[in-house]
């Protein structure tokens, strides 16, 4: 389902990537991405917590979002999984970071654990490069499907659209307390979570205001695409994307 186009120079260099999925009559833009802005992407074996915040904290102020990933789970996330992570990083022409991607690899499935993309990244189009470069990455590891994590089509649209036009199919799972023995404790323990989530909600915003205290965050979880080659995100093992290295 995939129609993908790349572009190169006079040198045989590839500058730019173009890929639609096509469904019947209809067509979404999944991969986008072109090195004329400079973009260099290459895998990040030596992650930096400071950087990594950096990018979130950009990424929240922009969205007005809650804390997405604590310090403390940055670290244990870099310390325990290690070998597991496939993390890349995407860079302007000036070196800085705009956009990273890490996905946490067991067999032939993958969960994507650190997602975010600053507001220079976003107007460069870098989440598009280095999916697509993660995506490669993967394959390459026998990787046939990968949890894109949480979604919101309401209060995140955007992300729910991304996602979505990857391919992607998402997947509901039963609530923790959807399922109990008595209706009561069902009730009791949706309760329960609400209300925990509100007042994580409450302790984020006082905590904002205080630079140096972190707070931990829950992770959303929602299963999506496969990537086999039966997939609607097929990726021709002859292509590249701009800047790897």
């Amino acid at each position: 389902q995939l129609v993908l186009y790349r572009c190169d120079d006079k040198n045989g260099e590839l500058v730019s990537v173009l890929g639609w999925v096509v469904l019947g009559r209809r067509a979404w833009a999944v991969l986008w991405a072109t090195n004329e802005a400079g973009l260099s992407i290459r895998q990040w074996l030596k992650p930096d917590v400071e950087e990594v915040l950096a990018v979130y904290g950009s990424m929240e102020k922009l969205k007005s979002l809650e804390e997405q990933q604590s310090r403390e789970e940055v670290e244990q996330l870099l310390k325990h999984f290690e070998q597991q992570l496939v993390l890349y990083r995407c860079d302007d022409k000036d070196g800085e970071l705009v956009s990273l991607l890490g996905w946490v690899v067991f067999g032939r499935r993958a969960w994507a654990v650190l997602w975010a993309t600053n507001e220079a990244g976003r107007k460069l189009q870098a989440s598009h490069a280095i999916f697509w470069a993660v995506v490669q990455q993967c394959r390459k590891l026998k990787v046939e499907s990968c949890d894109l994590a949480g979604i919101d089509p309401v209060r995140n649209h955007g992300v729910y659209r991304f996602k979505r036009d990857t391919g992607a199919v998402p997947l509901e799972y039963l609530g923790e307390w959807d399922w109990a023995s008595h209706s009561w404790m069902r009730w009791l323990g949706n309760w329960a979570i609400a209300k925990r989530g509100q007042f994580k909600q409450t302790e984020t915003r006082l905590k904002k205001s205080q630079p140096a205290s972190k707070v931990q965050s829950p992770v959303s979880k929602v299963q999506l695409p496969d990537l086999s080659p039966k997939s609607n995100i097929q990726c021709p093992t002859s292509a590249d994307i701009p800047g790897v290295t």
